[in-house]
């Protein structure tokens, strides 16, 4: 039997944790829910972070700091704040209520607070989508329509299920697409980096030796030495172009044209291009299918997913079959 903490919201949405003993994390889940109370997270020690003095503590809206202007918030945090929500929601709990645990299990004072702002707007007399669409960097037009349709259908709960599950698959395409190229990119930045020490370092050393030759030296051993002799007297020449480049190229890539040519590059390009049209395709299709399945009209729906859509290319075509459905 393994110790298991757990973090679980009451019917009167206060969060409540402990300790539980139980031989695996479903047992957890079925005793509190035969307790009436609502499992949000369960782990072992040390895997789930416990909030000093939030158990058995009211949430009220006092106690929620006002909105500062930070970072964004990361996909796994809008991830797992939809998931709890979902689940909160699915329990009867009022959205009110809901959103004050998630409030307080937000691991992230950004997240934090602009969750207590969003509970003020609701409790003023906005809907929910409304008070999302206050925070655009956090919630994307796709997470405000299906909560604008969940509400007005009258099914959020099941709109946030999708919405979690639609997040968890994107995250999970994103992970397995950087564990691949993970591996090729390492390869390329070694080689390249044995390749300019070779030219800087090694080469340098063997030039009186390859002097001693003269003419009987073949010409591409000639060229390499004074391509390695030219790097190694000048280096800082190519450590001032590389800088320049590096911001010549952030600042085109910066304008529409240079973002819509490196698109359009990325699609092309051997090997990978394949890999990126694939994923941007499955995005499309993901989120058109979610959006379409959540109730919200084609149309918008497609206006939904141009607007998410990260590739220009992509965008532009969605953008063309958006006016000819029209």
């Amino acid at each position: 039997m393994a110790q298991f903490h757990y973090q679980a919201a009451t019917p009167q949405g206060k969060l409540i944790e402990g300790m539980m003993e139980a031989s695996e994390e479903r047992i957890v889940a079925s005793r509190l829910q035969d307790q009436g109370y609502v499992p949000l997270r369960i782990a072992e020690p040390g895997q789930l972070q416990a909030k000093t003095g939030a158990a058995r503590r009211p949430l009220t809206l006092a106690a929620l700091p006002s909105l500062p202007r930070r970072g964004k918030v990361k996909q796994r945090d809008l991830q797992l704040l939809t998931r709890e929500l979902a689940t909160l929601i699915s329990a009867g709990l009022p959205l009110d209520r809901a959103l004050s645990v998630t409030s307080n299990l937000a691991d992230k004072a950004e997240l934090k607070q602009a969750i207590g702002q969003i509970l003020r707007s609701v409790q003023q007399g906005k809907s929910f989508a409304e008070a999302l669409e206050e925070f655009p960097k956090i919630f994307p037009p796709l997470y405000v329509n299906m909560v604008k349709a969940g509400e007005v259908g009258g099914f959020l709960d099941t709109a946030l299920q999708r919405l979690a599950e639609y997040l968890e698959r994107a995250q999970e395409v994103q992970d397995e697409i950087k564990s691949a190229l993970a591996y090729p990119v390492i390869l390329i930045i070694v080689g390249s980096l044995s390749i300019v020490f070779m030219f800087t370092f090694v080469l340098p050393k063997f030039t009186t030796l390859f002097k001693d030759m003269g003419d009987a030296l073949p010409t591409s051993t000639k060229l390499l030495l004074a391509i390695s002799g030219a790097m190694h007297a000048y280096w800082w020449v190519g450590v001032v172009m590389a800088i320049g480049g590096w911001f010549g190229v952030r600042q085109y890539l910066a304008t529409p044209q240079g973002r819509f040519a490196w698109d359009r590059w990325r699609l092309r390009m051997p090997l990978l291009g394949d890999l990126v049209r694939k994923r941007e395709v499955a995005h499309f299709a993901r989120t058109l299918g979610t959006l379409l399945k959540s109730g919200v009209p084609l149309l918008q729906a497609l206006e939904v997913v141009e607007a998410v859509a990260g590739n220009q290319v992509i965008r532009q075509a969605l953008k063309d079959v958006r006016v000819g459905v029209r």
